[in-house]
């Protein structure tokens, strides 16, 4: 156990001891349900033999849920990167979205945020209704290391809350031309 009594685990949520494996709260390590389960999948996913991809921690979504509910993923990835070198980022109010205005959404907004000058997709805050829903988009993004261009050239319903990611997108390929 490290110093706060968390069990210790790799990336694939092995232990010290041979043929262990730990997932979950035990670990410390964002204790999030999300992440537990993922966890368990890796370990079982190794344990089995299958190869598989370690953790990638700043691909984890979080959820608060409080009306409305705060979504976000990517974060530390991006705090990381602002550090370093360039990040660019737009905020949409969802005021100006379509389908937010039909349903009475006056408050809220998307956030989205790419590496300057290769427009990689890094993370992303949804404030809404439903942000736990609604972040599943950006999640896809930065798990497959996709750029503003290919989100912004996603189909969206029209009118859709989802619709503000691809106009975030949209105005963040703009922005990485400057």
């Amino acid at each position: 156990t490290d110093e706060r009594g968390y069990v210790l685990v790799d990336r694939v949520s092995r232990t010290s001891v041979t043929n262990v494996y730990a997932a979950g709260d035990c670990t410390g390590l964002l204790l999030l349900a999300s992440v537990a389960a993922m966890q368990g999948r890796l370990a079982m996913w190794h344990a089995l033999g299958d190869a598989v991809a370690p953790l990638r921690l700043a691909t984890v979504s979080a959820n608060v849920f409080t009306d409305p509910e705060i979504a976000t993923v990517g974060l530390p990835a991006v705090e990381s990167v602002k550090a370093r070198s360039g990040v660019r980022e737009v905020k949409l109010p969802l005021a100006t979205n379509a389908r937010a205005k039909m349903q009475g959404i006056e408050d809220g907004f998307v956030k989205l945020y790419c590496r300057a000058g290769t427009g990689l997709v890094l993370g992303g805050v949804v404030v809404a209704p439903r942000a736990s829903e609604l972040i599943l988009p950006v999640s896809i993004a930065v798990q497959n290391n996709l750029t503003v261009d290919q989100l912004a050239h996603t189909f969206t319903i029209y009118p859709s809350i989802t619709g503000s990611i691809t106009e975030a997108a949209r105005q963040l390929h703009r922005s990485t031309l400057d």
